[in-house]
């Protein structure tokens, strides 16, 4: 039975809110074989600016060490980098494959240890949004708001596409509401994965992805927000489209 199968979880082993709710997700879909290979906190320039308030509320609330032993699940504390740790975990675990629910750039000698492939949920649509400010780059290419799910390769956000999940665009929706719309679309994409497509031999194609989108600065970033109105009327004209 599938839900018996082991799953790896690639994630972050300080508190983080798409892994405990990936986590939770999982454990009430009957999926309770879980192994967490947890990287530690690393300081990054993108996250010096980060609401630390907002950050200390999240960490009361999202602590995936805690869910772990509450669920008795299996949880270990590793760099994501870690060949002998990872090799040895795959070993008592027997997965074949895994899902990242938080990650930086895992390396080709770790995805190659996965014969069924390593699972991501990126949060925009591959190619036109790759790497960092997935949301930003959304607006700025017009892109629909939504999450690819695929498997990965050596690369960042390519691989083989599996499918897309489009969010649905309201003319009363604002950057906050579509934040949110676009965080409870990966746990659909989750859930529909595991539905339909967890431990099936599949055919998937590769993403032509030539080269991944660099990281934007504030600027950049404030420069953008100024098309969200422009961005919002197109996708619901889009979605009016595909309706009729």
């Amino acid at each position: 039975m599938k839900k018996k199968q082991p799953i790896i979880i690639f994630c972050y082993s300080f508190p983080h809110r798409k892994t405990y709710d990936f986590v939770s997700l999982l454990v009430s879909k009957g999926y309770e074989n879980l192994w967490l290979i947890a990287a530690p906190k690393v300081n990054l320039k993108h996250n010096k600016n980060k609401d630390s308030s907002n950050n200390h509320n999240l960490s009361k609330k999202y602590n995936v060490k805690n869910l772990c032993k509450k669920c008795n699940l299996n949880f270990f504390e590793s760099a994501h980098d870690d060949k002998t740790k990872i090799s040895k975990i795959i070993t008592e675990s027997g997965s074949k494959t895994a899902l990242i629910s938080g990650a930086r750039i895992i390396k080709k000698e770790i995805i190659e240890m996965f014969p069924d492939g390593i699972i991501n949920f990126h949060p925009g649509k591959i190619p036109e949004t790759s790497g960092l400010d997935s949301f930003y780059y959304s607006i700025k290419t017009n892109s629909p708001m939504g999450v690819t799910v695929h498997i990965i390769d050596d690369r960042v956000d390519a691989g083989f596409f599996i499918f897309f999940e489009k969010v649905k665009v309201a003319s009363n929706d604002t950057l906050k509401s579509i934040k949110e719309k676009l965080y409870e679309i990966q746990l659909c994409s989750l859930s529909k994965y595991l539905d339909i497509y967890f431990g099936k031999k599949m055919y998937f194609p590769p993403i032509n992805r030539p080269k991944k989108n660099t990281p934007l600065s504030q600027v950049e970033k404030d420069t953008i927000i100024l098309r969200f109105p422009s961005w919002k009327s197109r996708q619901i004209e889009d979605n009016r489209s595909n309706e009729s």
